[in-house]
């Protein structure tokens, strides 16, 4: 068939199957760059914005963990403050993650669900830090109320105790008996016994509160224990107005440097429940970011690797449809030149039998001229000699 065309259709279609072939690729390398765009704006406006804002994020609560830390040990005010001002920027790192999500075309649903583990978590950071400041200030009203309440104690006391000092002299110089100066002194003894009590409770409870130690500080309740029995002995045999004032403020004093100390040691116990009640929050936040940090590089990971795919995909089909457009345009070429030739040839073989046939029939006609020619001289012979006769 292909033999029986002509040789313009010929050209034609061998020109058309090439142009065919070329269009083929491309349309397969616009498809194949259409679909990498396509991946390439995913990561670019969705996945790698993620993984950034993800570590923004940590990073800011990791800040505020230090300090939140700082502020745990010793409750300075500026640790608290710093921890703050790291969680507001990254209360705007969140707002800037959920921005992103609502634009976000692919990861939008993801990135919610994993933001709102954040916000969970974050919420659940802030109260952590908002209980510590109030056990912090818990803590410094019951050291006052401490300092008071101690110093109240002890100061009644030694009043008490310099008076006793000064009746005991008194009762010297009158030449009191025998057992009206050991009943002073029993009363010079006890309030002396409840004096060191008062001192032992403030160096342990000073002590305690070095390592904000809750068992080490029950220690003083041995000595609170003990100090009722001494006023009420010392009550028994104190007859003097402003001597049972004294007692009554002492024990008053114990009561409530006892319930201060519970209290501070009540703000012990909860700051350390708070501890790790921030330090499990920010373990979550850390979780979460993380799990939206790895939600993005996984997703970049696979972008690439598709990309990778595709464009290893497109070189191949690229380099087999080039291997068949230049055989296809060989065999084209081969056939093509080989119908032009054998036409030409054909038509030179054909004027070759045109020129020998014109040849022969001049040979032929030549030889009849000759012969006409041989043939009237014989002619005109015979007449001369004819007329001669």
């Amino acid at each position: 068939m292909f033999e029986n065309m002509k040789l313009g259709t010929k050209i034609i279609i061998g020109f058309s199957l090439i142009l065919a072939i070329a269009v083929f690729l491309g349309i397969l390398a616009v498809y194949q760059m259409s679909v990498v765009q396509e991946q390439s704006t995913t990561l670019a406006k969705e996945y790698v914005p993620e993984v950034k804002v993800a570590a923004e994020i940590e990073r800011a609560f990791s800040a505020a963990a230090l300090d939140t830390r700082g502020y745990g040990i010793n409750g300075a005010k500026n640790f608290y403050d710093g921890a703050k001002n790291k969680i507001a920027e990254a209360e705007n790192k969140i707002k800037d993650a959920v921005d992103l999500a609502g634009k976000s075309i692919v990861i939008k649903e993801d990135m919610k669900k994993l933001l709102g583990d954040v916000e969970t978590s974050k919420k659940d950071y802030i109260a952590a830090i908002d209980r510590t400041r109030d056990a912090f200030e818990d803590a410094n009203t019951a050291v006052a109320n401490m300092t008071k309440s101690g110093g109240d104690l002890l100061d009644s006391a030694t009043k008490y105790l310099e008076s006793q000092d000064e009746l005991m002299e008194a009762d010297i110089k009158e030449g009191k008996t025998a057992d009206e100066l050991a009943k002073r002194h029993r009363k010079i003894k006890n309030i002396t016994t409840i004096i060191s009590y008062g001192t032992s409770i403030r160096i342990e409870a000073l002590r305690a509160m070095l390592s904000k130690d809750a068992e080490q500080i029950k220690g003083v309740n041995v000595f609170f224990d003990k100090i009722p029995a001494l006023i009420d002995e010392l009550r028994a045999d104190t007859k003097q107005p402003v001597n049972i004032k004294q007692l009554d403020m002492v024990d008053s004093s114990a009561k409530e440097y006892r319930k201060n100390i519970g209290d501070l040691t009540a703000s012990w116990i909860e700051l350390k429940k708070v501890a790790e009640l921030r330090l499990a929050a920010v373990n979550a936040i850390s979780a979460a970011t993380g799990k939206l940090a790895e939600h993005g590089t996984s997703n970049t990971d696979t972008i690439a690797n598709n990309t990778n795919d595709s464009l290893g995909n497109a070189a191949i089909a690229m380099e087999i449809g080039l291997l068949i457009a230049i055989v296809v345009g060989l065999a084209l070429a081969f056939f093509i030149t080989r119908s032009i030739t054998t036409a030409i040839t054909r038509v030179i073989n054909g004027l070759n039998d045109g020129a020998n046939q014109v040849a022969a029939a001049s040979s032929q006609v030549s030889t009849a001229s000759q012969q006409l020619a041989e043939g009237a001289t014989e002619q005109a012979s015979a007449l001369e000699e004819s007329s001669s006769a």
